[in-house]
């Protein structure tokens, strides 16, 4: 019999998230072996930096924003996405 879904509940805090996705990101770690140090599931480690990456994109200027924002002798890198 499946367990029910408990919503709210949380394996790891903000301050405990920020690192497992700092990991899987900078170090380019497998979502299974980030997880398996925080003793998350894979799942659970993909939702969390998803999540996280979701937020980040969301604070990003669109390329509008940032144009409009330069001064002088400020330059843009794109990446042509």
């Amino acid at each position: 019999m499946a367990k029910p879904l408990v919503v709210g509940v949380r394996k790891l805090g903000c301050f405990k998230q920020s690192p497992l996705v700092l990991a899987h990101l900078r170090k380019n770690e497998t979502l299974t072996q980030v997880g398996a140090g925080f003793g998350v599931s894979e799942a659970t480690s993909w939702r969390y930096v998803h999540e996280t990456v979701e937020i980040l994109a969301s604070w990003a200027p669109a390329l509008h924003e940032a144009l409009l924002g330069l001064g002088e002798g400020d330059f843009v890198i794109s990446t042509g996405r």
